[in-house]
């Protein structure tokens, strides 16, 4: 008998076991896209994708995905600008659009000079406690930031990178800097799907430049912690 796992997700119910072959084939047929390889040694690597609305965290052992050791926690960049539009309207003032809020956390030199530092401050402030709170439940939920390789990836992570590494709770990060990065994985399932060779796509170039990013990151940190 079939079991179908139900996620509730701020009213939307997902039914896994739909997807569930597609995963399946995604992640075993075609494992050179999730392998993490460096001289000689293959890496156990943990994802965490930061969206809109939820911070989703996946442990990949062997290239397979370990369902026991994931989660989708309600830290995404959405929870960040409310929390700082809270922090903003009890001072007495107006809220702070997005666009704005996205900027200063990119130290934009613009958005720096043209705003009080006050604003400034409760911004940066109010992302460093969303940071820090966010990796303390991942932890919390089983996830070795440390010791194991993470690998974030999604626009939330990209406005968050620098945050992220100033707290020192992730030991061996990787970050996916590509904003495209989702529509050539979708490019990728779709040509999986249809049966096309994704080694005679484009997509396969996507595939070996994001594990060449990756493995320069590892060299990279592999160094610094030698130095």
């Amino acid at each position: 008998m079939k079991k179908t796992i139900s996620i509730d997700h701020g009213n939307r119910l997902i039914k896994a076991e739909t997807y569930k072959a597609k995963f399946a084939h995604y992640f075993t047929k075609h494992k050179d896209v999730i392998r993490f390889e460096l001289n000689g040694r293959q890496y156990a690597i943990q994802i965490v994708d930061c969206h809109v609305f939820t911070v989703d965290a996946l442990q990949l052992n062997n290239f397979k995905p370990n369902m026991t050791l994931c989660a989708s926690l309600y830290w995404g960049v959405n929870t960040l600008f409310q929390s700082i539009n809270d922090q903003v309207r009890s001072t007495g003032a107006r809220d702070i659009s997005e666009s704005i809020i996205e900027e200063i956390l990119k130290s934009d030199p613009s958005a720096l000079s043209e705003y009080s530092q006050k604003r400034i401050e409760i911004i940066i402030t109010t992302a460093k406690a969303h940071v820090n709170r966010m990796l303390a439940e991942i932890e919390q939920k089983g996830f070795d930031l440390i010791e194991d390789r993470t690998v974030f990836m999604g626009g939330g992570s990209i406005l968050l990178k620098d945050y992220i590494l100033q707290t020192g709770k992730v030991g061996k990060p990787i970050f996916i800097d590509d904003i495209h990065a989702n529509a050539k994985g979708y490019r990728l399932l779709y040509d999986m799907q249809n049966g096309n060779n994704i080694h005679n796509t484009s997509n396969a170039r996507v595939v070996n430049n994001t594990q060449a990013t990756s493995n320069t990151q590892i060299q990279n940190q592999n160094q610094n912690q030698g130095a």
